[in-house]
């Protein structure tokens, strides 16, 4: 089952994986060090053996002038538009498969969309239009549901990728992408609908968690609003159905926890998350293949404990076995995450799987600490996915209001 999977890092011996990662952190650690002793990283200050980082400010704006020169246009000649050039429409067939009376009207289904989309309703949508209630209820009942808007969306965002100025938004010379969750208040009580007094006050609530990538959402996913983001950023890349697969995959705070790095980086993505606190998180979370007595005491960034190799060389098949189980989506990946974060500590598998975390992390924290324009291009990648719940929130409220 390895040998048929796309994991091409299970093949690799695990005793050879862990001395070349050995290596190349023992080095980072030395240079990066090095550097700032030195001076060359000149974005780091050091008061009183505690240091700051001088985040590079964001270049791009949310408004760009140039789209000011633009004329407006309404959404249904939108929808039109792009249907001409991707025929996403071609997505919404028929719940069933045959004795279908008559062909879907493509006017009907765009109406439908715009009013889901703003908020609106299929009510208001049914009194400004010339379509009665019924027939927009019916269509929607029909053709619009999870598996239609999944592979509308792949065709537009195919299609998007396909264009010369696509490949020019690209962060890094890759594309770089973000998810992050936002909050909406349901009128409906779904099951995925939960109390969230800071947000919804006494109502209930969902968290849309949406994956952008060069400013095109390409898969989300609805979530509880008390369910942690971290658990669902592995399920979102995996089940990206696309053409924009990403290399480079950023979060916030939010989407971080203690198998991320390993699982992503199996994966073959680099996570790239932005921590609230550096400090702090250096602090307690930078490791070393050497004990930390053998290291100079003089340097700022120091490791606060010993890797345990030999753990996670005796617990690498059953890690492999976790891996697969992944790859295959046998079930949810976010159930297998949300359990191995819920392990007991004890546990000796999830202990290995988190010491090979800790060896991802150090090297990105590394990283993170001694390159600005990876700190840059962290920012750029969330500030993008910042931006679509802007324009989201915009559509679904100032339209309908």
């Amino acid at each position: 089952m390895i040998a048929k999977s796309d994991l091409a890092i299970l093949k690799q011996p695990i005793s050879d994986q862990l001395a070349t990662l050995e290596q190349k952190l023992e080095e980072r650690i030395d240079s990066v060090n090095g550097r700032i002793s030195s001076g060359l990283n000149e974005h780091l200050e050091v008061k009183k053996r505690r240091w700051t980082l001088q985040s590079p400010r964001a270049t791009e704006r949310v408004n760009h002038p140039f789209f000011d020169r633009l004329k407006q246009v309404d959404i249904s000649r939108v929808l039109h538009f792009v249907n001409q050039h991707c025929q996403f429409m071609e997505a919404f067939n028929h719940i069933r498969s045959r004795y279908v009376k008559k062909e879907v009207d493509n006017r009907v289904i765009t109406a439908s969309l715009i009013a889901w989309g703003t908020n609106m309703g299929l009510g208001r949508m049914g009194e400004i239009s010339d379509m009665g209630y019924q027939v927009l209820k019916t269509t929607s009942d029909n053709f619009i549901r999870l598996e239609t808007l999944s592979g509308a969306n792949d065709l537009v965002s195919n299609a998007i990728a396909q264009l010369p100025i696509f490949r020019h938004y690209d962060i890094g010379d890759v594309i770089h992408s973000s998810s992050d969750g936002q909050k909406f208040e349901t009128r409906i009580h779904t099951i995925n609908a939960r109390h969230s007094p800071k947000y919804f006050g006494l109502k209930k609530g969902i968290v849309s968690y949406t994956l952008v990538a060069n400013h095109v959402p390409v898969n989300a996913e609805i979530i509880g609003a008390n369910d942690h983001e971290s658990h669902y950023v592995v399920d979102i890349l995996s089940n990206n159905t696309t053409d924009i697969q990403p290399k480079v995959h950023s979060t916030d705070t939010h989407g971080t926890n203690e198998v991320n790095f390993a699982i992503l980086h199996l994966f073959g993505y680099q996570f790239a998350p932005r921590y609230r606190d550096i400090y702090d998180k250096v602090s307690e979370a930078l490791y070393g293949f050497k004990h930390p007595s053998v290291y100079d005491s003089e340097m700022l960034l120091l490791p606060v404990r010993k890797l345990n190799s030999k753990l996670i060389i005796s617990e690498w098949e059953n890690i492999q076995r976790i891996m697969v189980s992944l790859a295959l989506k046998t079930t949810t990946q976010s159930i297998i995450v949300s359990k191995l974060s819920a392990y007991a500590r004890r546990n000796r598998t999830r202990r290995a799987l988190w010491e090979y975390d800790n060896i991802i992390r150090s090297l990105y924290l590394l990283d993170y600490i001694d390159s600005p324009p990876l700190r840059k291009n962290v920012q750029r990648a969330l500030n993008r996915g910042e931006n679509y719940h802007q324009l989201r929130r915009a559509v679904s409220y100032t339209i309908c209001s």
